[in-house]
């Protein structure tokens, strides 16, 4: 979440800057009517909807282009709020130790200022003359020459980077002034009550953000939704249209023509007993079979001959088939995207003993004898897992071994997690209660917690967080063994 003071941002969460730019995606949808409007005034059939449509598409993606390119520049340009400039020295010490494990390279530049790199990113780091610092991207001069990748992918995840910097240098900018403000409140109950005021406030003040945020995602899938029918309706109508005029075409040729009684051969008329007592298929066949006998043309059938009703059920029998297939190839394919999509995984906190590292990385190895375990005082509440994926993908499922898996004696000795939440990159979160299982239960499973999504979630980056979590019988630490990401990439 990001608060202006001004000119200059206040952060509260790693979270991106924006939506990364994905609210400029509506432009996509008002080429498509756009250019559906245009290409049925233009009256040549479906061929000029169709280039007219991709025409407007390929406009919308060259505006998107432009703005996003304006504002990824304009991001070089953007104060954050400091309440505090700690050292230059300081300040690399700490970055190094807080953003190394999440892929960062943190030096020191040429005027003694952090320098970042990041996925072929550089970002520098300085203060301003007042309460503010700015952090300036570029490129190298490799990859500004050989780099063909769009504004459009680079400020996603420019604006995602900077909002993990900026909140990082404000937490630790702002530790003095923190720890000052604790010791105000132990010593004076007055201002502890003031304090837990002025705190209430702030959680109310985000939470009608977030209400507000919440309600604008609302109003802008309404509007998609609405284009959408609408676009839908429009398609219906022109259809309907379509096979109007070709039905009145066909009456003026039919109605046109003329001919004469030589040209008009003899017919048989079946439907005149059709509805009495005495009409029945036998009736009917007998008396077909009389006007063929009498008829000139020998192009009919012989009384001897008979009509292979097979032939007409095995067409129906593959047409049937043949939908089936179409709609199966329609439908996504939801595969495995742990060694496919993901870029980076980090986690708030490892713990390392004389032997190991219970890495995050443990989690997708495959292997129930390691783990990632978080590596703080208690139990871990409050520690999580980050995972960026190397693109937007669909999540559908996320399946859990929960605990160290690695046999009985292990499992019951470190802790479990029994609630989690689930944060995306649009800013959306999600709670998700554990089974508690005993090692019996679990032994032999592929997870211990299967999560399905109803409707699958958009992301290019997730967020595990233990909220609560169960101490082992022997240690406080919380484990988990395996983790596995299912869903699909949109393609087209």
């Amino acid at each position: 979440m990001v608060t202006k003071d001004q000119d200059s941002l206040k952060l509260t969460s790693m979270a991106p800057l924006d939506d990364g730019g994905r609210k400029y995606n509506i432009l996509y949808v008002i080429a498509v009517v756009l250019g559906f409007i245009i290409g049925i005034c233009m009256h040549n059939g479906i061929e000029s909807i169709v280039g007219v449509s991709l025409l407007t598409l390929l406009s919308a993606l060259v505006i998107k282009h432009c703005i996003l390119d304006l504002k990824w520049k304009r991001l070089r340009r953007q104060k954050f709020f400091l309440e505090n400039k700690v050292p230059y020295e300081s300040l690399i010490h700490s970055l190094v130790e807080k953003l190394s494990p999440l892929g960062f390279q943190v030096e020191k530049g040429s005027d003694g200022n952090p320098v970042l790199t990041h996925k072929k990113m550089i970002y520098d780091i300085y203060y301003g003359d007042d309460d503010s610092f700015t952090i300036r991207w570029r490129k190298s001069i490799i990859g500004a020459l050989f780099d063909f990748r769009t504004s459009i992918y680079h400020y996603r995840n420019t604006v995602a980077d900077m909002g993990i910097i900026g909140y990082t240098i404000q937490q630790i900018c702002c530790q003095n002034v923190t720890d000052n403000i604790q010791q105000n409140i132990v010593v004076s109950p007055e201002g502890e009550t003031a304090s837990k005021i002025a705190i209430s406030s702030e959680m109310e003040k985000d939470n009608l953000k977030i209400m507000q945020n919440r309600k604008s995602l609302k109003g802008t899938c309404i509007g998609v939704g609405s284009i959408f029918c609408l676009f839908i309706i429009l398609s219906g109508l022109y259809w309907l249209g379509s096979l109007l005029v070709e039905d009145e075409i066909v009456e003026e040729v039919i109605t046109d023509e003329e001919y004469s009684d030589e040209d008009v051969p003899e017919t048989a008329y079946i439907n005149d007993d059709y509805g009495n007592e005495d009409y029945s298929l036998e009736n009917q066949n007998e008396n077909l079979k009389e006007n063929i006998s009498t008829s000139e043309d020998d192009s009919f059938p012989s009384e001897d001959e008979t009509v292979d009703d097979s032939a007409q059920t095995d067409y129906v029998q593959a047409a049937d088939e043949s939908v089936d297939n179409i709609e199966q190839e329609e439908e996504e394919e939801v595969i495995l995207l742990n060694d496919l999509y993901i870029d980076t995984i980090s986690a708030s906190s490892e713990l390392t003993d004389s032997t190991n590292t219970y890495s995050a990385e443990a989690v997708f190895d495959g292997n129930k004898d390691t783990c990632w375990a978080e590596g703080v005082d208690g139990n871990g509440e409050g520690e999580y897992i980050e995972i960026y994926f190397g693109e937007p993908v669909y999540l559908t499922n996320i399946g859990l071994l929960n605990g160290y898996m690695k046999n009985e004696n292990v499992f019951n000795n470190n802790g479990k997690i029994k609630r989690i939440e689930l944060n995306y990159s649009d800013g959306n979160s999600h709670e998700s209660l554990l089974n508690e299982y005993e090692y019996q239960d679990i032994e032999g499973q592929v997870y211990s917690d299967w999560i399905s999504y109803g409707s699958p979630i958009y992301t290019d980056y997730l967020r595990i967080t233990i909220l609560k979590a169960a101490s082992g019988e022997k240690y406080e630490d919380t484990c988990l063994s395996e983790l596995e990401l299912w869903g699909y990439v949109d393609n087209n």
